[in-house]
């Protein structure tokens, strides 16, 4: 699942339109379609106003190759790294 995907999800879930999510985070709507279409990939910090726009959590996992993502996943929150 990528991250355009996740933004989509999110902001449906949110009830929102790419122009309502756009307006909420300073951004464009264009910006938001080439996103979620994938052609283009948000900032960290763009990420965390879409997080807080939709109510919804960002989280960044690292993992090594090979192990198993849930077991090995090493999650921060966005908030957590950019202070």
């Amino acid at each position: 699942m990528g991250v355009g995907y996740v933004i989509l999800k999110a902001r449906a879930s949110a009830g929102l339109t790419q122009d309502e999510l756009a307006r909420k985070i300073g951004s464009s709507q264009a910006a938001i379609a080439r996103w979620e279409g994938g052609s283009q990939m948000p900032s960290v910090r763009s990420l965390l106003k879409i997080a807080d726009a939709t109510g919804f959590e960002l989280a960044i996992g690292l993992h090594q190759p090979g192990e198993s993502h849930s077991k090995f996943a090493v999650l921060e929150t966005v908030s957590a790294l950019t202070r």
